[in-house]
């Protein structure tokens, strides 16, 4: 059998380690991943091997040359642009033969290659994709099958609220011929997220094979120092003046009072200064380090240096050609770039060069949220700026709006983050009059391409993104931004940008209010009492009491947008109220197909969403709500959320006095279930298999809903806690009853 290895990527996610090596040629255990992978399908008998390459393809070229020394054939296939991983494959059409396998080139495995190859042919299989169990599948493709291993289910790179399995994509296939005809040529097109999803809709029999051994991929610099310190745990081997386990490359040159291991792989021509202590880490060739150091947890890239006294912590990369002087400390989680300098004594707890470094996964569950003396500081507010201008720039308009309050620290953050963007030649508009459903309005009248809100939340603050449908952006473009981020090599001249908001007469609620009167045909009448102090000084909002007649209901503004008030005859809704009556009306209204009818244009999987779950709208609101997603930032409905569906009931006639009977009286209970984080993704794959009482879940786009809505359990984003969230008379009896489900499923994942 042939076999096509991808190694094209440029491993942004791994830098400062690939700036100036390609991801194959990262050592695991002072060995280039992808000599591992030879040799793993050498002695699989797979001796007909070609090599997809694009990033700095003659240096791998060079090390492997034609494998005959690893008794296999080796073929080199360049991509002159980067064509995904089914888009390079695609390039080998006449050359492949009708069963051959596709191997991810960052993979580390050693399973049964065999029984791969063996149920696929047994299956039947168009696609066979080799399987892992993960304990954190959101940086995967997730994987659902059935009890014949046939795939039903795929997501690639989920948020935390989609999972629905604990298997995820090992990124080893075997495929038959026929695949690569539904591969476009020359273009770039991706197997999880163009072609398995393509196939999945066709049902084409795509089956999943469960990895029985050991996998690791390495994506990013914590897998990777992770994955070095499994494998050297079998080197248990007895070296002098060492604590093993340890591995000690040629030509080392140590003082005889160094301190080496445990845990602790060295490259060749090491030199170590006397004193020194180095434990848990990764060291490259050709490294001098000085006396007196001490280095915990650390991977430092070829020919990197440090002077005496130096400290570095765990969880921190040098890279390539580094000089770190001496008495420096480098704190935890630190990433210098290569051929960077650090000063005597310096200490340094952020990243250095951070144009080429990774600074993690920048979106949390709701947009980018940290404090002004960290996540936020300015220096990093800037990159984020030039960032969304690299985003914007194959946009056709190139703008962007901000929106903010003027009261708050969000004005900090508009101002550095629009003369960034100006820098990177994006026009951007402010609008710092806090309300941001008149900003939604104002990006629609101009067109902005991304619209940029500002929250100040106390102690922290948060940036949320929209797209040109005020939409949040979807997990794929904040994956986009993410990558962007950590490649930034992209400034542009500065363009001069307008920051001047064009004129308008009329504010959004306007618009609303002065649609025809025939639109509604109830019988029961709407009055609003807004407050003014929250609208923008340009605002002359023209004076509105009733429509139509006979019964009123009031719904007033109170002091912000996001806390509506409302009314009906002597009876006055409290908060909570609210919010139940929120669900209320948006369930009845779903089911006169009404809701999908708000201002936004949703695309059909939310429309599709809308229909099926109002009943719990977690996303309903999303044009119109004051902070975006509806549990996570705000439990109460925004007042221009509620005005919508109240017109919305107008126009379909729906009596919505008697509907505030329904409102229950015990509406909303609340409870974190704490998860061990390894078996988290396990529990989520537990209820989607409908197991048990997991039967009663039916999946949403974020997390499940229960009882047809009652109930609904939601996966933390940002803990490996889940979020229980009962409604109606019953919340408090189905509250406990899922809480008791859900420990009792935990127990039988921990037996």
């Amino acid at each position: 059998m042939q076999a096509v290895i991808m190694a094209g990527g440029k491993g942004m996610r791994l830098r400062p380690l690939t700036s100036h090596c390609p991801k194959p040629l990262v050592p695991v255990l002072n060995q280039p991943i992808l000599e591992h992978i030879i040799t793993y399908l050498a002695k699989a008998g797979i001796t007909e091997i070609y090599l997809t390459l694009n990033y700095l393809p003659e240096q791998i070229e060079e090390y492997f040359g034609d494998g005959s020394r690893y008794g296999v054939e080796l073929k080199y296939v360049l991509e002159d642009s980067p064509l995904g991983t089914a888009g390079s494959v695609k390039q080998l059409e006449k050359q492949l033969g009708e069963v051959f396998m596709v191997y991810s080139g960052d993979a580390y495995a050693d399973f049964s290659i065999e029984q791969l190859i063996n149920f696929h042919q047994a299956k039947g299989s168009f696609v066979t994709m080799s399987l892992y169990s993960a304990i954190n599948p959101t940086e995967y493709g997730v994987v659902l099958t059935d009890e014949d291993m046939r795939i039903v289910r795929f997501l690639e790179k989920p948020a935390w609220g989609q999972v629905f399995s604990n298997q995820i994509n090992a990124g080893i296939y075997i495929l038959n011929h026929d695949v690569l005809e539904h591969i476009p040529k020359s273009m770039a097109f991706d197997f999880s997220k163009d072609l398995f999803p393509r196939f999945l809709a066709q049902d084409r029999p795509m089956y999943g094979f469960p990895i029985k051994g050991h996998w690791c991929d390495i994506g990013d610099t914590r897998e990777y120092l992770k994955l070095n310190m499994r494998l050297l745990e079998k080197h248990d081997l007895g070296i002098p003046l060492s604590i093993p386990p340890v591995i000690l490359g040629k030509g080392l040159e140590r003082a005889q009072d160094t301190l080496l291991g445990p845990n602790l792989i060295l490259g060749a021509d090491v030199k170590i200064g006397r004193g020194s202590s180095i434990k848990n880490s990764v060291v490259w060739d050709n490294v001098t380090i000085g006396e007196d150091n001490q280095i915990d947890g650390a991977i430092l890239a070829n020919g990197m240096k440090t002077g005496d006294r130096v400290q570095i912590r765990r969880g921190s990369v040098i890279g390539t050609k580094t000089v770190i002087q001496s008495g420096a400390k480098i704190g935890p989680g630190v990433r210098v770039g290569s051929e960077s300098s650090i000063a005597a004594g310096a200490s340094i707890y952020r990243d250095v060069a951070a144009l080429t470094t990774e600074a993690g996964q920048l979106f949390s569950a709701n947009g980018i949220k940290g404090t002004l003396d960290n996540q936020l500081r300015p220096d990093l507010l800037a990159l984020y700026g030039l960032t969304l201008a690299r985003y914007l720039q194959d946009t056709r308009e190139k703008q962007a709006l901000i929106a903010y309050s003027i009261r708050d620290k969000g004005e900090i953050l508009a101002q550095i983050l629009a003369a960034s963007l100006q820098t990177g030649g994006i026009k951007v508009f402010l609008d710092d009059s806090g309300c941001f459903p008149h900003s939604r309005y104002q990006a629609e009248k101009l067109k902005s391409q991304l619209q940029i809100y500002l929250l100040d939340e106390g102690e922290t603050q948060r940036i949320i993104l929209h797209d040109l449908d005020q939409l949040p952006l979807a997990r794929k473009e904040e994956r986009q931004i993410e990558r962007l981020f950590r490649e930034a090599a992209w400034l542009k001249q500065a363009d001069s940008g307008n920051r001047e908001l064009v004129p308008w007469e009329e504010t959004w609620l306007e618009r609303i209010l002065d649609e025809p009167s025939s639109k509604r045909r109830s019988t029961w009448s709407l009055s609003l009492k807004l407050d003014l102090t929250r609208l923008h000084n340009n605002v002359k909002l023209k004076e509105k009491t009733t429509w139509g007649s006979g019964r009123e209901i009031i719904l007033a503004s109170g002091p912000y947008w996001n806390k509506p008030l409302l009314s009906f005859g002597e009876k006055t809704l409290t908060t909570n109220e609210v919010l139940a009556f929120h669900s209320v009306l948006s369930s009845h209204l779903s089911k006169k197909n009404s809701v999908c009818q708000l201002t936004i244009e949703a695309p059909e999987s939310l429309i599709r969403y809308v229909k099926e779950q109002a009943a719990i709208p977690l996303r309903v609101q999303l044009a119109e709500s004051h902070q975006g997603t509806f549990h996570r930032a705000t439990k109460v409905p925004s007042f221009f959320s509620l005005l919508e569906l109240l017109l919305q009931a107008q126009r379909v006639n729906l009596n919505v006095p008697y509907l505030l009977n329904e409102i229950p009286k015990e509406n909303t209970l609340e409870r974190i279930f704490p998860c061990p984080v390894e078996k988290k993704a396990a529990l989520m794959s537990l209820i989607s298999r409908g197991e048990g009482l997991g039967a009663n879940f039916r999946a949403q786009i974020e997390g499940f809903r229960y009882q047809d809505g009652n109930v609904v359990l939601l996966p933390e984003t940002d803990s490996s806690a889940f979020r229980i969230i009962s409604y109606g008379n019953t919340a408090a009896s189905l509250l406990q009853e899922v809480t008791s489900w859900l420990q009792d499923s935990l127990d039988s994942l921990e037996e």
